[in-house]
C-alpha cells in the first residue's frame, strides 16, 4: 500500500522530495537571468508581461544585487539625460 502525499496543515501537497540521503530538495528550478532576458524584453515590458513570469523569473529578474539602485542609479540616469539635452 502506498502512503497519500504529505499534506501538512494547511492541506497542500508537500512538493519537496527526499534525496538519496534522506534530506528533503525543493523542485523549483533555479532562477536564470540570462534566461528571463531572452524571453522578456524588459524595454518593452508592461502588466500583461508581468502576469506571465513565473515566481522563478521573478526571482532571477529582480535580485536586488542585479540592480542598480541609489546614487548609481542617479548618476546614470543624469548621464542619460545630459547625452539626449546634447544631441
Amino acid at each position: 500500500m502506498e502512503a497519500a502525499p504529505d499534506t501538512g496543515a494547511s492541506g497542500d501537497v508537500d512538493d519537496a522530495s527526499p534525496s538519496p540521503g534522506g534530506a528533503r530538495t525543493d523542485e523549483r528550478e533555479a532562477p536564470d537571468p540570462d534566461g528571463v532576458e531572452r524571453r522578456y524584453d524588459f524595454e518593452d515590458f508592461g502588466p500583461e508581461r508581468t502576469r506571465e513570469m513565473s515566481p522563478t523569473d521573478w526571482e532571477a529578474a529582480f535580485d536586488p544585487d542585479a540592480w542598480i539602485t541609489g546614487d548609481r542609479l542617479l548618476d546614470r540616469a543624469l548621464d542619460e539625460l545630459r547625452a539626449r539635452v546634447a544631441m
